[in-house]
């Protein structure tokens, strides 16, 4: 749900007493060295490296472009500009909790129970802390799912063969991601 994760990351913000974009930069960003992600929509818009989104119409059967928004009123949810290098310094460090330089960012402790089941969604999905937990050939699988206006993602882990993907699309909602 968007609107929760927006909640966190306001509230995460607020206990640190910092805006959300600090703590982000701050906590994650410069230590995992993902120097080409940003939540700043004005330095995204003039680097000209951003994607354009767009949905399916099933009416004109056809792929339509929508307009560029600046997505910082949800930005813990939706408003973080990012590039697959950066995406893979991100998924590296939820496989293993540490940076290139292997420095530990978080307790593996921690990691464990954030990937921890906590509700039954289904028989063989389970939800943790914001990742979902299920089983890929014995092995536990997490993943989450994010769609906004015009753009949908994906990414994928199984921790213990320290393998993942990272799945990040320029239309709204695709059949893709499953």
């Amino acid at each position: 749900n968007n609107v929760m994760y927006l909640a966190a990351g306001m509230a995460t913000a607020h206990d640190k007493k910092y805006d959300w974009d600090t703590v982000l930069k701050e906590k994650l960003l410069i230590p995992l060295g993902m120097n080409a992600t940003t939540t700043d929509y004005d330095d995204v818009i003039k680097s000209g490296q951003i994607a354009n989104g767009y949905y399916f119409s099933d009416i004109e059967q056809r792929y339509i472009k929508l307009p560029l928004v600046d997505r910082n009123n949800i930005a813990p949810a939706t408003g973080i500009y990012s590039s697959a290098s950066d995406m893979e310094k991100l998924l590296k460090f939820l496989i293993s909790g540490t940076n290139s330089r292997g420095e530990a960012l978080i307790k593996v402790n921690t990691l464990k129970e954030i990937y921890k089941p906590t509700m039954e969604v289904s028989p063989i999905y389970n939800y943790g802390l914001g990742w979902y937990v299920s089983e890929y050939n014995g092995e536990k699988l997490l993943d989450h799912s994010g769609n906004g206006e015009g753009f949908s993602s994906t990414i994928a882990f199984l921790p213990e063969s320290d393998i993942g993907f990272v799945l990040l699309m320029n239309v709204s909602i695709s059949p893709l991601q499953a």
